[in-house]
C-alpha cells in the first residue's frame, strides 16, 4: 500500500514540476529523477495561494480554456481561486449525485436549493448540478438570496421535502 502511494506521489510531482511554475521552483533543489519523498518540501500555505492568484503562471498545471472558476468567501482575508475544466466539473457533480442518491434521495424529492449564488461562489451551481448529475429528485432553485418570508410561502406552497443550504438560513 505504501509504496502505491508513494509511486502515485511521484508521479503526480513529477507532472507537477514538467507543467507548473509554482512546482517547478518548490522542486528545484530535488533532483529531477528523485523518488524519496521526504526530499520534496512541504508546500507553504501562503506561497502557494499566492500563486494560486496567478491564472497564467502559478500553480496550475495546464492552461485554463474550458470550464469554471470559483472563489472562497475570503473568511481568511485572501479569497481563494478554484479552477475546474469542464471534465473536472462534471466528474466532481457526478459522484456527488452519487452520494445524493447514496443518502436517500429518491425520485419524486422536492429539493429546495437554498444555497447562495453569485461572486463566483460554487454551492449554488455545485448542487444543481449534483442534483442533475443523481437523476433523482427535482431542483427548485430559489437561492438563500430569498426573503425568508418568501423562502417559507414557497417552501410549503412548492411542498418541498428536502432541503439544501447553509444551516443559518435553515435556522
Amino acid at each position: 500500500q505504501k509504496e502505491f502511494v508513494v509511486s502515485r506521489f511521484l508521479e503526480i510531482a513529477k507532472f507537477a514540476r514538467e507543467n507548473s511554475e509554482y512546482y517547478s521552483k518548490l522542486y528545484k533543489d530535488v533532483p529531477a529523477d528523485c523518488d524519496d519523498e521526504s526530499l520534496y518540501p512541504i508546500i507553504d500555505q501562503e506561497t502557494f495561494w499566492k500563486a494560486n492568484e496567478n491564472i497564467d503562471g502559478g500553480v496550475l498545471t495546464s492552461k485554463h480554456e474550458d470550464g469554471i472558476v470559483f472563489k472562497s468567501g475570503g473568511t481568511s482575508g485572501n479569497p481563494k481561486y478554484s479552477y475546474f475544466t469542464v471534465q473536472e466539473w462534471k466528474r466532481f457533480t457526478d459522484v456527488s449525485g452519487e452520494g445524493f442518491r447514496h443518502n436517500g434521495i429518491k425520485h419524486g424529492d422536492k429539493i429546495a436549493n437554498l444555497f447562495y449564488a453569485g461572486q463566483l461562489y460554487a454551492s449554488f451551481i455545485y448542487i444543481s448540478d449534483s442534483i442533475k448529475s443523481s437523476g433523482v429528485g427535482i431542483n427548485y432553485p430559489m437561492s438563500g438570496q430569498m426573503e425568508i418570508s418568501d423562502m417559507v410561502n414557497m417552501l410549503y406552497k412548492l411542498k418541498i421535502n428536502v432541503i439544501a443550504g447553509v444551516p443559518s438560513t435553515m435556522m
